[in-house]
């Protein structure tokens, strides 16, 4: 498995499954976390929460990942994290994320990035992590620059309902030394 389970301090990083299809549909159903995600309707039934799940659990080639983020205190699912868009021959991959408003403000999702990057470095063979992140979307733009990310200047736009969202890509680029180990 390409993408195994992941822990740190305070929070499990577990593979997201079936049994995650009424956190998908409460999660990617609540305004707050959809407030900046313009590439896909809001989950609205099980059924599609179920489709999504299925996407990143029945890949024929692990190209796609999502991790479901729990705290360890309590078993609370806050949010997910995931790396997606792996250009294998660029030696590039995106990474998203999302959370809880409940949750925000409390380092979780700098702690879950902070363990993805590490996990990039140690088993992929990528030179680059992108995160593709809406122009007014500030507190992710600040959870990437924290987490060492730079803005590489390259933007892309989201034609979504009938409006243009422009999106900037902060890239984060991993040092030759912990590519050739792997």
């Amino acid at each position: 498995m390409l993408f195994p389970n992941r822990n740190t301090e305070r929070l499990f990083l577990r593979r997201i499954c079936p049994l995650d299809r009424y956190f998908v549909l409460s999660e990617f159903s609540d305004p707050d976390v959809n407030q900046y995600l313009y590439d896909a309707e809001p989950v609205a039934t099980l059924q599609e929460a179920d489709e999504l799940i299925n996407f990143y659990t029945n890949q024929t080639e692990e190209k796609w990942n999502r991790w479901v983020i729990i705290r360890k205190e309590d078993n609370a699912k806050l949010g997910t994290i995931g790396l997606h868009c792996w250009q294998k021959k660029a030696g590039i991959v995106e990474v998203g994320y999302d959370m809880q408003k409940p949750y925000w403000g409390k380092g979780y999702a700098f702690e879950a990035l902070q363990e993805t990057i590490r996990f990039v470095r140690e088993a992929m063979p990528v030179s680059e992590i992108r995160a593709c992140i809406a122009l007014t979307n500030q507190r992710s733009i600040n959870l990437a620059l924290r987490c060492g990310f730079q803005d590489s200047g390259e933007t892309k736009t989201y034609h979504f309902h009938g409006a243009d969202y422009p999106h900037a890509y902060y890239s984060l680029k991993l040092d030759e030394e912990s590519i050739e180990s792997k």
